[in-house]
């Protein structure tokens, strides 16, 4: 669960600190949102790994922005996961990634 949210993330995002604090980040999720890229982060969490993938998220109002998103797994001093620290950065620009990708589907579907 959302435990802080910075000032960049609310302006980034739309959403007041209150309507997120307690809540898993799912829902900055909508259709465009690549299962697999949450998998990912998912498995990354799951085996303590420090996990980073470039996602397609919404606003508060609905909008679609990119994002490079990245956790991290804070642990004590005996190595125990204690919790986990998420930070995710405006992309400005399609990864080319998700162009090949799209490509890919667009080909598939004789579009």
């Amino acid at each position: 669960a959302i435990v802080a949210v910075s000032p960049a993330f609310v302006e980034q995002t739309g959403y007041a600190p209150a309507d997120v604090l307690q809540r898993n980040c799912r829902f900055l999720q909508g259709p465009g949102t690549d299962p697999r890229s949450v998998d990912k982060i998912r498995k990354g969490v799951a085996e303590g790994v420090d996990t980073s993938v470039c996602l397609l998220n919404y606003k508060a109002d609905g909008t679609p922005f990119w994002n490079q998103f990245f956790v991290a797994s804070l642990r004590d001093a005996d190595g125990v996961v204690v919790n986990y620290v998420g930070v995710q950065c405006e992309v400005n620009e399609v990864p080319i990634e998700e162009i090949k990708e799209r490509a890919k589907r667009m080909a598939l579907l004789d579009i």
